[in-house]
């Protein structure tokens, strides 16, 4: 009914080398909707995450909670980034399902500048063949 995870990445890059994520995201634990360690030279990142079964409620709905912090450099600049995640998600038969994400997003590190972050909601409906 409840999970809890906790994941660590620290990434040592030599100079003027990055990391490649592909499409979707790449393969770290860390990643979350919308920061992941790419384009951050010698990165630190961890992620915290609860998710709560709610078959009390609905039978196949679930919520998740994450938190996520990354720092290291991006082009020579020290940036420092925080995201927190809330999703929520039901599957209303094997092949379809829902899931609606808010995602709050903060830049740290962009002391003077316009750009402190943004929030985001995603609402996405999956049909599985």
């Amino acid at each position: 009914m409840f999970r809890f995870n906790v994941a660590f990445n620290n990434v040592f890059t030599p100079k003027n080398k990055k990391i490649v994520v592909g499409y979707g995201g790449g393969p770290y634990y860390t990643s979350m909707e919308e920061i992941t360690i790419h384009k951050i030279h010698n990165a630190q990142a961890y992620r915290f995450a609860a998710q709560l079964d709610l078959k009390k409620v609905a039978k196949d709905l679930n919520l998740l909670y994450a938190y996520g912090h990354f720092d290291g450099k991006e082009n020579g600049v020290a940036v420092e980034y925080e995201e927190n995640d809330i999703v929520l998600s039901y599957q209303f038969y094997k092949q379809l399902d829902l899931e609606i994400t808010y995602a709050d997003i903060k830049d740290n590190k962009q002391s003077g500048s316009a750009n402190k972050g943004f929030d985001r909601v995603l609402a996405r409906m999956n049909y599985f063949f």
